[in-house]
């Protein structure tokens, strides 16, 4: 009997397990995870993150834009992006929940053997979180238009301002934007959302259009010393109608070495490495064609043959 009762009591307490994956799992799904505190994070004030204060025109855009709702469109590696009612604006929250040590090892004890581990985890997430910010910085001083960078706030600040989002399933939640980092910037499509449209539409001379004027985006932006150190061109960059824009720029960076060509040609195989691919094994009828027109442009821009890698 007691053999019985302790077979019993392991099989709820199994279940009772697998009950409360699967619900986590289904939360994450419908939400995303989206919580203030994923949005949220204590950090020192940098002064290199400010921007210069606005003129009464631009923070009275500011104000209508965050008068209005934003609607839960989807999340990145580093943040979740809201719509606002117009369809011209995106709101982004940074994705704390990555760039801040886990609760697991904030229960650890900071004292040794756990304090040195500690610190690595810190000084990790640290790193990450300003070399982000940094990048946001960077886009803003030197890239703004090619970003469609409209505002950030990367320090909290002490002015209380209350913008209404609608997250993934369906709730209002108000947000205190003065005490969380948020960027505005213009709404795009992705370079991977514009060239199916094209190619699932037949039109492969606007397709080789579009993938001209990114090569010219990504090539504008290394004669300004600026690279992405994240090559995913598909996901990174986008279109607002016929105009290229670099819409993660979480991972720019500065160096002027990349304003020599025999550096740059080697960044740009990478970009292009990181798009073939993609439309290989989506749209084989279509490889050959545009193989020809990137390597073809690329001749010309470069002033000697590019082939691609294969």
């Amino acid at each position: 009997m007691k053999f019985s009762s302790r077979v019993t009591r392991t099989i709820w307490i199994v279940l009772t397990i697998v009950v409360a994956l699967i619900a986590l799992r289904a939360y994450f799904r419908l939400t995303d995870d989206f919580r203030i505190a994923n949005i949220s994070h204590e950090i020192p004030y940098h002064p290199e993150w400010e921007i210069p204060h606005l003129n009464s025109a631009d923070q009275a855009e500011i104000d209508t834009i965050l008068n209005q709702k934003f609607t839960y469109l989807g999340k990145g590696a580093q943040s979740y992006v809201f719509a606002s009612e117009d369809q011209q604006y995106v709101i982004k929250f940074f994705k704390f929940k990555h760039l801040k040590p886990s609760w697991l090892a904030m229960m650890l004890p900071n004292v040794v053997p756990f304090s040195p581990y500690l610190e690595r985890v810190s000084t990790r997430k640290q790193k990450k979180f300003n070399s982000i910010f940094a990048g946001y910085r960077l886009a803003y001083d030197l890239n703004r238009d090619e970003s469609g960078l409209i505002y950030m706030q990367l320090n909290p600040t002490q002015q209380s301002r209350t913008v209404t989002v609608i997250d993934k399933i369906g709730l209002e939640r108000n947000i205190d934007v003065g005490a969380v980092p948020f960027i505005i910037q213009y709404k795009g499509e992705t370079f991977r959302t514009i060239l199916a449209q094209l190619l699932d539409n037949g039109d492969l001379e606007t397709a080789k259009q579009r993938i001209g004027q990114m090569l010219d985006l990504y090539q504008n932006e290394y004669r300004k010393g600026i690279y992405d150190r994240d090559h995913g061109v598909l996901h990174n960059t986008g279109f607002i109608g016929d105009k290229p824009l670099h819409l993660d720029v979480g991972k720019l960076s500065q160096d002027d070495r990349i304003k020599q060509q025999a550096n740059y040609e080697q960044d740009l195989a990478k970009v292009v490495a990181r798009m073939l691919p993609w439309l290989e094994t989506n749209y084989p009828q279509s490889i050959h064609a545009l193989t020809q027109y990137i390597e073809h442009k690329l001749t010309q821009d470069l002033g000697h043959r590019f082939a691609v890698a294969q």
